[in-house]
């Protein structure tokens, strides 16, 4: 029998950190903050695209049962091997230049951004391919520790941030806000 190369929580943490991932969550903090609440309804647009996509794929994995599934094939069995060829050449690779160096591009912003280093964010870029070329180099065993790390790093993070978002703004509780409040009828109170 083959030996199984990720256990379970490695396979769990790899499906999280394909949906947890900082290019997500980024351009969806940077959407909330720009536009406000109506970005809700963009999302809900992106929801429905993608409920619809999903559904698509249901639908051809029912009608070709004998596949076993995947865009590549599907698009073979429809259109033919040129056209499956380049829409699966062409999608992975715009879409792994564009999300490569947007994700590299984030962390050295980010990291510039949090601690105010005088070093350029190309040179965290560039370490950050570097050490992810070592980790890639060193097989599955090393991915997998390093994934359940950052993948269940940044989950907790969500849920922390998320409690203490809640916790302090509980009504009737006096919060951060609310002391500005205070402290402005505090301040105005005075000066009359």
């Amino acid at each position: 029998m083959n030996k199984s190369k990720l256990k379970l929580l490695s396979v769990i943490a790899t499906g999280m950190g394909l949906i947890v991932a900082t290019s997500c969550l980024m351009s969806l903090g940077q959407g909330a903050g720009a536009i406000g609440v109506s970005f809700i309804i963009a999302m809900c647009i992106a929801c429905g695209i993608n409920i619809c996509t999903a559904l698509s794929m249901a639908e051809l994995n029912a009608i070709m049962p004998a596949l076993t599934g995947g865009l590549a094939q599907y698009t073979l069995t429809c259109m033919g091997p040129f056209i499956s060829l380049v829409t699966m050449v062409g999608g992975y690779l715009v879409c792994n230049a564009l999300t490569g160096s947007a994700e590299c591009a984030m962390f050295g912003n980010s990291i510039n951004a949090v601690f105010h280093t005088g070093i350029p964010s190309s040179v965290f870029c560039v370490i950050l391919l570097v050490v992810l070329m070592i980790v890639n180099l060193n097989g599955v065993d090393m991915f997998a520790k390093i994934q359940n790390i950052v993948a269940y790093g940044l989950s907790a993070s969500l849920v922390i941030h998320t409690l203490y978002y809640i916790y302090n703004n509980i009504p009737g509780r006096i919060g951060n806000s609310d002391k500005k409040i205070i402290k402005i009828h505090i301040t105005l109170d005075k000066n009359i």
